[in-house]
Parts: C-alpha cells; sequence; structure tokens
C-alpha cells in the first residue's frame, strides 16, 4: 500500500511538471512571437 501510495505520488509529480514545463513553453513561444 505505502507503495502505491509512493508510486501514484511519482505519476502525479511528473504529469504536474510536465503540465508546468507545457506552460513554460507556451509562454517562451508567446513572448518570441512579438
Amino acid at each position: 500500500m505505502s507503495l502505491f501510495n509512493r508510486f501514484k505520488l511519482l505519476a502525479f509529480s511528473a504529469q504536474l511538471s510536465e503540465l508546468l514545463l507545457d506552460i513554460i513553453y507556451h509562454i517562451h513561444v508567446f513572448l518570441n512571437r512579438k
């Protein structure tokens, strides 16, 4: 159970960091468009 929770937390943090990278990339593209 503890291992499963740790895996779930890892998957969630990976998804969150991927979303954050996506947002940063879009901001970067938007700023470079000017």
